[in-house]
């Protein structure tokens, strides 16, 4: 038994993965870590947390996190066409709309430098591996005015170096999230890309601070650390409300 756990194990190491006992704690307990964003927000759902609606940026074929709150009207932006079909199949059942275009601080359009992995197109340029395309970009305070966005929101941002941008252009809107979910880098993988520091600089000055960090990935170069995705909190608000380390 214990030989073909060992292999088991081997076989699983090689495509990555790696197995961990979780240790059997009572409901009153601290539980570990989280390590995702689907644990983080099932966390916050049972504190009570539920948006009434969920704003997802760079949403691509659509976060599965986010269906944590699936109860809340979904808004989906994302730049690239090719996702636009399963994001109009996803925001139907939602109640909610899907805008093809990207977000930032400035209504128009612009050029999208479109990576060969899709996941890794941005508006910044770099070292273009696929093609440029001109598309539409719209503010998030003119789609939140448009479409009546009111209640509690909760904001996810994916941009691929203009996540300051876009939320420059959601002055609004933000004052309406108690929760924001940020993919950070930890480099300055193009020109202008902000990373970690800049980040959470940008979110102290309006008062947000880091609630939760979750999932990420280490870049091929050298296995350093690349990206996490932040839970920002409101610095004031209803999950910072005391500062007891226990009940």
């Amino acid at each position: 038994m214990r030989t073909i756990k060992s292999w088991v194990r081997r076989g699983l190491a090689l495509l990555g993965v790696e197995v961990r006992r979780i240790p059997r704690l009572d409901p009153d307990a601290v539980t570990p870590v989280r390590q995702s964003m689907h644990d983080a927000l099932s966390h916050l759902a049972r504190l009570g947390y539920a948006p009434s609606w969920v704003v997802d940026v760079g949403a691509a074929q659509g976060t599965p996190a986010l269906d944590v709150f699936d109860r809340s009207r979904l808004l989906c932006i994302e730049p690239l066409r090719e996702h636009e079909q399963a994001l109009r199949e996803r925001t139907g059942r939602r109640g909610g709309a899907c805008v093809i275009a990207g977000a930032g601080r400035i209504a128009g359009t612009f050029p999208l430098y479109v990576d060969e992995d899709p996941g890794g197109s941005s508006f910044l340029a770099g070292e273009v591996q696929g093609e440029i395309r001109q598309v539409p970009v719209v503010r998030l305070d003119d789609v939140a005015r448009e479409l009546d966005i009111r209640g509690d929101v909760l904001l996810k941002i994916n941009a691929q170096g203009a996540e300051l941008d876009v939320l420059e252009g959601a002055r609004e809107l933000l004052a309406s999230c108690e929760i924001v979910i940020i993919e950070t880098s930890f480099f300055h993988f193009r020109p202008g890309f902000p990373d970690f520091h800049d980040v959470v600089t940008f979110m102290k000055a309006r008062t947000y601070v880091v609630y939760d960090v979750v999932d990420g990935r280490n870049r091929p170069y050298d296995n350093a650390l690349a990206h996490r995705y932040l839970v920002f909190a409101k610095e004031h608000g209803r999950f910072r409300s005391t500062s007891q380390w226990a009940r």
